[in-house]
């Protein structure tokens, strides 16, 4: 009976040990294996391990060369300590084993003991090595960046220790699934077609021996072997990208290919024919450059001061744009590789090479590469990457920039006294050489500046100077109080809001932000051509922006922050920031810049020599003089070094600013373009002062008249056949008592309406009728003392431009012509002028669904109907404006349908009427942060989002 059951008892036997040894370390995992491995298998994988390590990995067979196998104690690593342990006994090789202590897990200590014992079990010695926790996790690279390269420093040091005579190598465990994985992530973050072959069996002193074996081959050696191995918890849990490549998308991927084969098969065609194409692309760059690429690659050294280039490497950019694009793209990939070690995206690539081909080459670019690396370039000088050092106290507080018109200065007055043969050995002969250097510049023109900059460069340079050159300190100064500077002319800001109005429809959305912020932060032009995404950062309460400026010419190379409280400027940015990114805002250059300037001051009516992009600084200054009547916060912003030169020059603008008049040409297009700058997330009814009187509740009387009674005595068409006072009575019961309130009804038929809200608001300041010719007979007769009408038609701009004059305004209610694509025109038009917490009311949606052809109010209805687009039914525009209020719960930033549609609160429908009610300002101030989680198609979001805009209405 015993030795019947025999079998039996042994498996249960195994898989009580197995759950005890679980039980007491969690972090161990003793291989259950139901089926050995057969003899063949093991002997075929022993060899092609053999082979792996003779070949591609480059050890020689008949060698004492040191070989390091780095044990992590898990399957893939102790599976590769056994096969190499059953491969080394044919050959004469030293084996040592290296773990890894990172001190970042509890079972950090149970794995060391594991490999520990178990390299004593095969005689083998035993190196570990501990890392500092605390350091890794605070590295700028990211923790498992940080991990590696201290591993690899690690296993180079302990292999430069144990070499001798012959060349030692480091085997790390990588295999066939994880180079699938590493295909897999190289594509997810960019990779070049070229570069998809994932890793190499052979790179430096590292080796990978099984990139050719599967993980369920070394599963089941180990289970042969009955030897045990340790569980890293941390590899089942979807924490790194890695792991979430691992646990989700390679499971998928097999299913839908068909197994775990068709994957492996699948991903080493695509590395067969990415070095196909790496090995083409190879040939090509030698044919147009030759080997090394010596005629587009050159040695060069960088003498500025605060830089150095460790490897001297050059690109000469001016036969560039004469290579094939595909050469372009590889060629900078090597080039910045082999420089620095940057391992760029195809993107990143294609972004360098536009850069470089640019037609503003006159223009210098940086690209930032990581590291503390950044590539440069200069016109047609030679691009250069390089690594910035500490600055020599020699040159602190010098802007590279200064610096390089001191040494220009000098090499002008140098170039002079060689050309002339004039002595300056001794110092009273460079006084009077440098004195009449700068009278001579003085006659013949040149700028002021060049003689400053000589003067400041020797005294720089050559401090034992500083009061050995009176007579040309003197010459200079008797030039600086004769110099008449000529200042740019002042931009006021009515001019400025068009001229971003006007960039804004044109598309150039960034120039327009750069614009505002040049104007409201005083910047100077090349502050403004520095700015990156990264340098807006709003505050989390919504309230303000902060503006990081880089470095400007007072601030010695410090970064200056300035504080931006303009509600639609920061809207505006908002809307326009790639949180993260850090590609300059305007990446078009200096030369652009000021073409585009002058563009729009000729389509506004002006010469476009009037106005210079510093003219934004100096409007900027003096409109924020005079609306702060402060020097000293003026001079805080404008970053002035003294109170006294920004006195002079707020007081030169405030004199030209008088001076200043426009053409009836020039006014009537500045008018135009303002009105037509409406930013997404912008919206100017939040940048008025707040008004004691909207702040509620509000008192009221009592035994005031309930509304019902009002509407059914006035005889409007709201009461019968309506009704809509069963909607008017808790819409309109917060605002009834409310100070100074506004009120607009469009359509004034009779005046009856109008009464009825000139009876109900117990305090109102204005209550406004529209009233359209004839259908407005006999209004004149019905006006109470605090209402007032105007003739106009709710389908022209004319009348929306007057009503918006006239606001902000608490409610508007739109019961005039009926005809639908005039209820969307006038909500589109008027919706920025209702005040925070307004209300917007549209009456008699009927129309919406009446036939085609029919007439209202003198109107003949388009294209109406049940089933009609947007374009012609307010009902579906105000029902696509209401997908808008679920964009911060999904993430859908860009998801908008009506210019200022962020501000929308609430829309709430009735029987044949709706309201539309704008957001309070806390409720403004406490929106839901943006959800990072996108959950949603964004293609077609996208596709959704720009069909429901093309049916909007021409404002």
């Amino acid at each position: 009976m015993a030795v019947r059951y025999r079998p039996l008892l042994l498996l249960l036997a195994a898989l009580c040990l197995a759950i005890c040894r679980q039980i007491i370390n969690p972090s161990s995992k003793m291989p259950i294996c139901f089926a050995k491995m057969d003899v063949r298998v093991q002997r075929a994988l022993i060899q092609r391990v053999d082979k792996m390590l003779t070949t591609s990995c480059g050890v020689a067979a008949n060698s004492q060369v040191p070989i390091i196998i780095s044990v992590s104690g898990g399957l893939d690593s102790v599976a590769l300590l056994r096969l190499v342990h059953r491969i080394a006994s044919r050959h004469p090789w030293r084996l040592h084993v290296l773990h890894f202590n990172h001190g970042l897990r509890p079972e950090a200590v149970t794995e060391e003991a594991f490999v520990q014992e178990l390299s004593k079990s095969l005689e083998l010695p035993f190196f570990v090595r501990y890392g500092d926790p605390q350091r890794l996790k605070t590295s700028k690279l990211g923790l498992q960046a940080a991990a590696r390269d201290w591993r690899q420093g690690e296993s180079k040091a302990l292999l430069s220790a144990l070499e001798k005579d012959e060349d030692g190598v480091v085997l790390l465990a990588h295999h066939a699934d994880d180079q699938v994985e590493t295909q897999l992530l190289k594509l997810l973050r960019g990779g070049h077609l070229a570069r998809l072959g994932g890793m190499r069996a052979r790179e430096g002193p590292f080796a990978r021996p099984l990139l050719s074996t599967r993980k369920d081959e070394l599963k089941a050696f180990l289970c042969e072997e009955n030897q045990s191995w340790m569980e890293d918890a941390s590899n089942a849990q979807p924490v790194y990208q890695r792991n979430r490549v691992r646990l989700e998308l390679v499971p998928m991927l097999v299913d839908l290919l068909g197994g775990k084969d068709a994957l492996h098969n699948r991903f080493q065609e695509i590395a067969q024919q990415s070095g196909q194409l790496s090995s083409l692309l190879e040939e090509l760059c030698e044919q147009n450059h030759g080997p090394e690429y010596s005629s587009n690659a050159k040695q060069g050294t960088k003498h500025a001061p605060g830089y150095e280039v460790p490897l001297a490497f050059c690109l000469d950019v001016s036969s560039f744009q004469d290579l094939p694009e595909m050469v372009q793209y590889e060629f900078v990939w090597r080039f910045v590789s082999n420089a620095c070690g940057a391992m760029l995206s195809h993107s990143a690539v294609g972004s360098i090479v536009r850069s470089i081909l640019s037609d503003q080459r006159a223009v210098p670019f940086t690209w930032l590469l990581g590291s503390g690396w950044e590539l440069k370039q200069k016109g047609s000088q030679p691009v250069e990457p390089m690594k910035r050092s500490k600055r020599s106290l020699q040159y602190a507080g010098l802007h590279p920039r200064t610096l390089r018109a001191y040494r220009t200065a000098l090499d002008r007055f140098l170039k002079h006294v060689q050309r002339k043969r004039l002595s300056i050995s001794k110092p009273w002969k460079l006084d009077q050489q440098v004195a009449e250097f700068i009278d001579l510049s003085y006659q013949e023109g040149e700028p002021m500046s060049y003689s400053g900059h000589l003067l400041s460069a020797l005294k720089r340079f050559h401090p034992a100077l500083r009061l050995e050159l009176p007579v040309a300190s003197q010459y200079f100064r008797n030039w600086q109080r004769c110099y008449v500077p000529s200042r740019a002319l002042p931009a006021h800001w009515e001019l400025v809001e068009a001229m971003m109005g006007l960039a804004h429809a044109q598309g150039f959305h960034e120039f327009a932000l750069l614009l505002a912020l040049g104007f409201n932060a005083m910047l100077r032009t090349s502050e403004m051509l520095s700015l990156t995404h990264q340098h807006l950062v709003p505050h989390r309460h919504g309230k303000g922006m902060s503006l990081i400026i880089p470095g400007s010419k007072t601030s010695q190379g410090n970064p200056q922050v300035l504080l931006v409280l303009d509600a639609e400027l920061i809207g505006y940015a908002t809307s326009l920031r790639r949180p993260g990114e850090r590609s300059l805002l305007w990446p078009g250059g200096a030369h652009r810049f000021r073409q585009l300037f002058a563009a729009l001051l000729r389509r506004l009516g002006f010469a476009e020599d009037d106005y210079t992009p510093y003219s934004l600084r100096r409007g900027g200054a003096t409109w924020f003089f005079q609306s702060s009547l402060s020097l000293d916060a003026t001079v805080a912003r404008g970053r002035w070094s003294c109170n006294k030169t920004a006195k002079q020059y707020i007081d030169e603008g405030t004199f030209q600013l008088a001076q200043v008049s426009f053409t009836p040409v020039q006014r009537s297009r500045i008018r135009t373009w303002r009105l037509n700058f409406l930013p997404v997330d912008a919206d100017p009814a939040y940048d008025a002062p707040d008004d004691e009187n909207d702040v509620g509740p509000f008192d009221c009387p009592e035994g005031l008249t309930n509304i019902t009674t009002l509407i059914k005595r006035s005889g409007s068409d709201k009461f019968f056949p309506h009704h809509y006072e069963r909607y008017y009575e808790h819409w309109l019961k917060d605002k009834r008592c409310k100070p100074g309130l506004k009120i607009v009804e469009i359509g004034a038929e009779h005046g009856r309406s109008l009464k009825i809200w000139d009876d109900y608001f117990t305090s109102p300041k204005t209550v406004l009728g529209v009233a359209y010719g004839n259908s407005a007979g006999g209004v004149e007769k019905t006006l109470g003392p605090k209402t007032s009408v105007i003739w106009g038609d709710q389908s022209k701009n004319e009348t929306m431009q007057d009503l918006i004059s006239r606001g902000p305004w608490d409610i508007i209610i739109d019961d005039a012509s009926h005809e639908p694509s005039h209820m969307i025109y006038s909500l589109f038009s008027l919706w920025k002028s209702l005040k925070p917490g307004g209300l917007y009311v549209i009456e008699d949606l009927e129309t919406n669904y009446w036939r085609h052809g029919k007439v209202v109010y003198g109107y003949k209805l388009k294209n109406t109907g049940i089933g009609t687009t947007a374009k012609w039914s307010a009902v579906k525009k105000i029902e696509q404006i209401t997908q808008v209020l679920v964009r911060h719960q999904i993430g859908a930033k860009n998801l908008t349908v009506m210019p200022g549609d962020e501000s929308l609160c609430a829309v709430e429908w009735g029987m044949n009427i709706v309201r539309l009610r704008k957001c309070t300002r806390e409720e403004r101030a406490f929106h839901p942060k943006m959800s990072p989680k996108v959950f949603f198609d964004k293609k077609k979001m996208d596709a959704w989002i720009e069909e429901a805009k093309s049916t909007n209405p021409i404002i």
